[in-house]
């Protein structure tokens, strides 16, 4: 996807630094239901890297600084650039490749990517001076050569049955490429996993779709899954190759929710029986702690040694 409407193949010369801005739309940020969009802005969640080639004059080493900003979601919050840098040398075109891995932000926060508003591009030479450059083809890319996509990526079926995906395979370079589709084979796997068809021959920029066939095993349970892995391989590349994991399950027997109808009852009888029987074991012990206290307040009290004594004095008196 270009970035900040620059088309492909156009050429922006600049010296220090460019800016490259996504044009204002019609509404700006705004609502819909729960969601808060923005059509001012690029959505660049769902892209691995950006992309783009600068042209160095000479053989001298280049820094570049690259810059994302998103478009303000709140008046009393500032937005927090995120930057990358790079070091490059040679006279000529060079292909630039930054994954959001590449950029200072926490990997873990990458919401602020669905409202991208600006990408600038920083160059200074090693003794910090500003440096002329020539820059092409700014974009976001979903993979560094081919991207595996699908909606859906995980389905059950009854034992024996199979279940069936859509993926979507794209090019994400400018020269074409020669697609090989497998499995990676973890071990002991039950399930038989196919794709058709097994390759492709993709153009610049093209997608097309393909199919992936899962067939479940009867040695699998009921409620046992497998994970199938999907690689494509680009013109040999296999060290860039990309995957896409799909989780099947053998499916569970309906009704498959323990506490029925029929277990809720079986659940309030024996609450009520519970409830019984600490009934009777109260009423038990408190009859045994009464029959305790009457036994005790029936039989006579033994005189105590102050008693005894009072009662020898007074019997010397009388003598």
């Amino acid at each position: 996807m270009p970035v900040g409407g620059l088309k492909a193949g156009a050429v922006v010369d600049f010296s220090g630094e460019t800016t490259l801005r996504e044009p204002d739309g019609p509404r700006g940020q705004y609502k819909h239901g729960f969601r808060v969009l923005n059509d001012s802005a690029a959505e660049w969640q769902n892209f691995y890297s950006m992309q783009f080639e600068v042209n160095l004059p000479d053989a001298s080493e280049v820094e570049l600084m690259a810059t994302i900003l998103c478009a303000e979601r709140s008046v009393d919050v500032s937005e927090t650039p995120s930057s990358g840098t790079v070091r490059v040398s040679g006279q000529g075109w060079h292909m630039i490749t930054l994954p959001w891995s590449a950029f200072d932000f926490e990997q873990a926060n990458f919401g602020f990517l669905k409202y991208v508003k600006e990408f600038k591009v920083a160059a200074k030479s090693v003794d910090g001076k500003a440096a002329k450059l020539q820059l092409r083809n700014a974009r976001v890319v979903k993979a560094p050569v081919v991207s595996l996509a699908a909606e859906i990526r995980g389905k059950s079926a009854a034992q024996n049955g199979s279940v069936e995906y859509a993926v979507t395979v794209g090019n994400c370079t400018g020269v074409e490429q020669s697609v090989a589709l497998s499995f990676v084979k973890y071990g002991w796997e039950e399930m038989t996993a196919g794709v058709e068809p097994g390759s492709l021959q993709l153009a610049p920029g093209e997608s097309r779709s393909v199919k992936v066939r899962v067939k479940i095993s009867n040695r699998v349970p009921s409620g046992g899954h497998e994970t199938q892995v999907l690689q494509a391989i680009a013109n040999g590349d296999a060290a860039n190759a990309s995957q896409l994991n799909f989780i099947t399950t053998s499916r569970v027997p309906n009704p498959f929710i323990l506490h029925n109808a029929a277990r809720w009852l079986e659940v309030r009888d024996r609450i009520a029986k519970y409830r019984g029987r600490r009934k009777r074991r109260m009423s038990s012990s408190r009859r045994r702690r009464i029959g305790r206290f009457q036994k005790s307040s029936t039989q006579p009290k033994r005189p105590t040694t102050l008693t005894v004594r009072m009662c020898s004095r007074r019997r010397r008196r009388t003598t």
